[in-house]
């Protein structure tokens, strides 16, 4: 079983798509046959087959075994993948891109869209990958130095991107990419919340 399986064709995204198909798939975390699934979901083994037979086709779930059972052969089948992303490319980006502007939403957007691509692409090879993941609030005391402090930010990664970069000698070069947001807590109470229009 994979660690991720990351969608990027529209035909396999709207395979996965269904209620009775994500409620399949939420089940075959471990192996599982269509009367098992049938059962647990109070639906006729004739349907659970052919969805079944859906997401077998679209590469969503395997068909890992089988057993005979009174005459008939039961396929047994498994979740292709412990978790399953969409690709933010499946809808694209609709309009004219806007300028981008390193303080603006739509930069972060960006970043949050190749963050899950490439964590997608790292996460089943066959080697460890070594990564850093970085959380943290900062509450500024004084409002009024924001700029101050996200410009003093970015200047420390900026210089540790010059540090060791310039230093990589010789045929053998790992690359890193660093990838930062910084942005204002939606969860903290005194967030203004957006208005419905």
């Amino acid at each position: 079983m994979l660690d991720v399986l990351f969608i990027e064709q529209p035909t396999v995204a709207a395979a996965l798509l269904q209620p009775i198909r994500l409620d399949i798939v939420k089940r075959l975390a471990q192996p599982r046959s269509c009367p098992e699934l049938a059962r647990l979901l109070n639906l006729p083994t004739q349907q659970v087959n052919y969805h079944m037979r859906k997401l077998t086709e679209a590469g969503l779930v395997d068909r890992i075994d089988e057993r005979r059972v009174r005459g008939t052969v039961e396929g047994i089948y498994q979740a292709r993948a412990a978790a399953y992303w969409l690709s933010p490319n499946l809808v694209g980006r609709l309009g004219a891109r806007k300028t981008i502007n390193e303080a603006g939403l739509s930069y972060l957007l960006s970043l949050a869209e190749d963050l899950q691509s490439d964590v997608a692409k790292l996460a089943n090879a066959p080697e460890p990958q070594s990564c850093l993941g970085v959380s943290a609030y900062v509450e500024l005391k004084d409002p009024k130095k924001r700029a101050e402090f996200l410009d003093e930010v970015q200047q420390v990664l900026q210089t540790l991107a010059r540090k060791y970069g310039a230093t990589s000698r010789g045929k053998e070069r790992n690359s890193y990419r660093l990838l930062l947001a910084c942005y204002e807590n939606p969860n903290d109470p005194n967030h203004p919340t957006p208005t419905k229009q």
